[in-house]
């Protein structure tokens, strides 16, 4: 098993409202949300999707820390990852 703290930016959508997650760590990851909660789960769902097409399993997510990093024009999320090679 492997684990990872990578970095989530997030943007609000003046167009949308949506909350939009990219990260910087994890090329091709994108997540949105209407809310904080909704983009969470959100956020796990993609990098689940993203390290199965690498061919590996996302074993557990975690936020760490209990508030985001950042200001509300630009928010990071700090989420480890843990991954084992799919069976």
């Amino acid at each position: 098993m492997e684990t990872k703290v990578l970095l989530i930016h997030v943007l609000p959508s003046n167009k949308t409202g949506l909350l939009v997650a990219m990260s910087p760590d994890m090329p091709g990851f994108l997540a949105h949300g209407h809310s904080a909660e909704e983009l969470k789960a959100h956020i796990v769902a993609a990098l689940g999707a993203l390290i199965e097409a690498q061919g590996m399993t996302l074993v557990h997510t975690k936020f760490l820390g209990d508030e985001p990093i950042g200001s509300f024009e630009r928010t990071t999320y700090k989420v480890e990852a843990e991954t084992a090679l799919a069976a």
